[in-house]
């Protein structure tokens, strides 16, 4: 083994703001992963991902173009002394928190990340235990691109029908079209299909709830329950509950007299960026959500896929975005997004919906389960091998 500083290593640079960029494909990553997508990069190539300020544990690997947020340093990483993936896996088993150089917020400086001891084996011995974790790594990667284009398919879907107006009519041709009756109308300013009609958010919900923050209600980290906060709730539609906060069951149960979350519901995160929806597939077991986390519920279920979709699509983000009464958008209250228009389909057609889309979303929430069991046998493994607990076989 041979000792390092990390500065040996890498070299740290800052991120930056996002906000003069347009929307595009090149992931923006913050400390709770990517943010949203835009059309410009910081740098393309390997790089891991270093928080500054926030959730410290959140170090990440990325390959290709990308953008940083300021609160998530990026790194160039010396290659002729460290494998980038195995300084990866390295860094991310380190307890960051006893370096924290910030007050209120936890925070880490370049100074804090460059003194950091690393002990590395030959390049040859860290390609080969990095090799091992990154199986697992390409699986979970494999679902989450198969779940992309789930996601692009349920969008397209969506956009056909809702903003084309081209869902099938009574004989199964596309109803814009094929010349279906269309009509003006003054809320929403636009034509919309006959016997189509507008209404608020909190007409074709029960209730918009939310969970609690812990400020003189709980301690966080003192249980095993997890607790859901914006960072959990990706661009993707699904949960990332291996950054959680945790809770024990005092706590949950006085967050869940506020939150009364269950299935069906949407998750919503009130917070920028928007576009970040969950539907709860399952009864929630073993976690909760905060306050920033809105519990969506709506009427029927033939609306639910609707209802999220249309809180996922670009439409609903800029005009949310523009509702705001500040200079800059950082987040929506309940009783805006309960006001905000929306336009409603009939029940046959959002039960039409409804059918094609829930398969989409079951699959999607099937590799997602899958993945949170890979990753609990990726995190069980990684420190078994990086500290030689565990010996792999040399090949015949």
């Amino acid at each position: 083994m041979t000792n390092y500083k990390l500065k040996e290593l890498l070299s740290i640079r800052n991120g930056r703001d996002y906000k003069s960029q347009d929307r595009g494909t090149i992931p923006v990553y913050g400390t709770g992963g990517i943010m949203l997508h835009i059309n410009n990069y910081l740098h393309d190539g390997e790089s891991i991902l270093l928080p500054r300020k926030g959730t410290l544990d959140n170090i990440l690997y990325v390959k290709g173009k990308f953008w940083t947020v300021d609160t998530m340093y990026w790194t160039l990483i010396n290659k002729d002394l460290v494998y980038p993936k195995y300084l990866y896996y390295y860094l991310s088993l380190l307890d960051l928190s006893s370096r924290d150089s910030g007050s209120a917020l936890p925070s880490m400086t370049f100074d804090s990340y460059y003194s950091l001891d690393i002990s590395l084996p030959s390049l040859e011995k860290q390609k080969q235990l990095a090799d091992i974790a990154t199986l697992i790594d390409d699986k979970i990667e494999n679902n989450n691109k198969i779940n992309a284009k789930l996601n692009e398919l349920a969008n397209t879907i969506y956009n056909y029908w809702f903003l084309q107006f081209d869902f099938p009519n009574t004989e199964s041709r596309p109803y814009k079209s094929s010349g279906g009756k269309m009509i003006h109308n003054d809320i929403v300013k636009r034509e919309i299909p006959e016997n189509w009609k507008t209404a608020k958010i909190k007409d074709i919900i029960s209730h918009i709830n939310t969970g609690l923050n812990p400020r003189q209600n709980f301690i966080l980290n003192n249980g095993n329950i997890k607790y859901i906060t914006v960072k959990n709730l990706t661009t993707n539609g699904t949960i990332d509950f291996t950054t959680c906060d945790t809770i024990n069951k005092d706590a949950l149960e006085k967050v869940h007299k506020r939150s009364d979350i269950s299935k069906g519901d949407i998750l919503f995160a009130s917070i920028a960026p928007l576009g970040r929806c969950v539907i709860i597939r399952e009864d929630p077991d073993g976690w909760d959500i905060n306050e920033s986390v809105f519990s969506i519920r709506p009427k029927s279920k033939s609306i639910a896929e609707y209802l999220y979709m249309f809180f996922m699509s670009d439409a609903f983000i800029k005009k949310a975005e523009h509702s705001s009464t500040g200079s800059v958008f950082s987040g929506i209250r309940i009783s805006v997004l309960e006001d905000m228009k929306v336009v409603v389909p009939p029940e046959n057609i959002l039960e039409k919906f409804s059918r094609i889309i829930s398969p989409i979303f079951d699959l999607k929430y099937q590799n997602e389960a899958e993945n949170q069991k890979l990753k609990e046998l990726r995190d069980f493994l990684l420190p078994l091998l990086l500290n030689n607990q565990v010996t792999i076989a040399n090949e015949p």
